[in-house]
């Protein structure tokens, strides 16, 4: 880890750049922080970028940051099990955000549908905010494989209302393919 930073200063940093309050945004940063200390590993992942807030963050603690989303919005929306509160395209990172996240040293770009774009890499933490059934089932059965004993996925939105598709899958995943997960507000926690 680079260096230990109060994740409200993070959030007051880059609060214009994300959709999460300081109470996710603040899980976020010390479950990162903790991965990256019991690993020793400091390539870590955000799936669903948006415009970035999280990544930059995460860009401040660890040593690579792997950003991977569409940059286009919302894809594979699936109105049966995901509602339809999201459609295709919403959630579309604009185009300084991307820019942006090029030009960070610390950050890597992957752009297209995760885990088709997957590096072949294991991480001590994953952000995974895709919001979608066949996103976060996909994500979450690549993942698996692919986090370091003591590495922590936070997945987003976990029985937020408008995002059905997500708790489906990981209540359909928890404790089957994967270990069991803890519910912090909207978040669901998965520990390896």
């Amino acid at each position: 880890m680079k260096t230990k930073i109060d994740p409200d200063e993070l959030f007051q940093r880059y609060k214009e750049w994300t959709l999460l309050g300081p109470h996710k945004f603040r899980t976020v940063i010390l479950l990162a922080q903790k991965a990256i200390d019991d690993t020793s590993c400091s390539t870590v992942a955000e799936i669903g970028v948006f415009n970035g807030g999280v990544t930059f963050a995460l860009a401040e603690i660890a040593l690579t940051v792997h950003a991977y989303d569409t940059f286009e919005g919302m894809v594979n929306v699936n109105e049966e099990v995901d509602g339809t509160k999201l459609p295709d395209g919403r959630f579309k990172t604009k185009q300084t955000a991307l820019q942006e996240l090029r030009l960070h040293s610390g950050i890597q770009v992957f752009k297209g549908t995760f885990p088709e774009t997957a590096a072949d890499t294991k991480y001590s933490f994953v952000h995974l905010d895709i919001d979608t059934y066949h996103g976060i089932k996909e994500s979450l059965l690549y993942l698996k494989d692919h986090m370091m004993p003591g590495g922590i996925i936070v997945v987003d939105d976990y029985t937020f209302k408008n995002t059905p598709g997500c708790t489906k899958a990981v209540d359909e995943l928890s404790g089957t393919l994967l270990p069991p997960h803890i519910k912090a507000g909207c978040q669901a926690l998965f520990f390896f």
